[in-house]
């Protein structure tokens, strides 16, 4: 149980649940039961390596690329109606964020972190349109959880458009992350829950609220076009929204991630 545990308690707790989940999907368990107790170096060592190995791929977090790959897909609405990925951003410029699944400290953070520039973007007249890997039930709990909740609607619509993809196929189609270690990084972790003991907000745990493995990024589309973009490397990792900011303001788009 986490009750009344620490923060790197809770950390360690989380580390061990994820790994033997793990171990429970791979056919030689006896043996990757055996090798899991391997000293503390050894585990640490594996992934400082890992870190190493992601920081080569690190340049492919800000790239902008063609849409031509999300064309054709669809993603769900709160009420299940059924939206064009391009229709999303027609006609109008957007900052498009894409969730971990809705139990996810680091979605609960992540929606604070924009409710603090949502006055910003209203300003610059760019909505904040989310979609996470989840169904629509989950997402209607994460909406009515988060500060935004307060906000009243504007023609009957929620302060911002949150739509579900548990097919992950607009994750795949903007080359997000999907990865056992990216999202069991020790640093993502940390940074995790420092910044759910800043808003107060915590894991929920028991049945998955989307995909435990798939991370999510940040994007600013125009009109079906990509104009910004950030692809976070690991659980805990977010964009610098300032950063998002004075590329709305400005359009220079950053030549290295964060």
């Amino acid at each position: 149980t986490n009750r009344g545990a620490s923060p790197y308690e809770k950390l360690g707790n989380y580390s061990r649940f994820i790994l033997r989940a793990c171990i429970r999907k791979r056919p030689n368990a006896r043996v990757a039961t055996e090798t899991r107790f391997s000293p503390l170096q050894t585990r640490i060592s594996s992934f400082r390596s890992f870190s190493q190995a992601s920081h080569i791929m690190s340049s492919s977090q800000t790239q902008v690329q063609s849409l031509d790959k999300a064309a054709q897909l669809e993603v769900t609405s709160l009420d299940g109606n059924k939206i064009s990925f391009l229709d999303l951003s027609r006609e109008r410029r957007i900052l498009l964020v894409f969730i971990r699944h809705f139990g996810c400290v680091c979605a609960k953070t992540q929606i604070h972190e924009l409710y603090e520039v949502k006055d910003d973007l209203k300003a610059l007249n760019v909505p904040i349109v989310m979609i996470g890997s989840g169904n629509e039930r989950f997402a209607k709990g994460y909406l009515e959880d988060s500060p935004f909740a307060k906000e009243p609607t504007v023609d009957n619509k929620p302060p911002i458009e949150l739509y579900v993809d548990p097919s992950l196929k607009t994750f795949n189609a903007l080359d997000m992350t999907r990865s056992v270690w990216s999202a069991l990084k020790p640093g993502g972790l940390k940074k995790a829950l420092s910044s759910g003991k800043k808003y107060n907000v915590s894991q929920t745990w028991g049945a998955s609220q989307g995909d435990t493995w798939q991370l999510g990024g940040v994007f600013v589309i125009e009109d079906g076009e990509m104009k910004y973009a950030y692809r976070n490397g690991s659980t805990g990792d977010h964009v610098d929204l300032k950063e998002v900011l004075h590329f709305l303001r400005n359009g220079d788009q950053p030549t290295s991630s964060a």
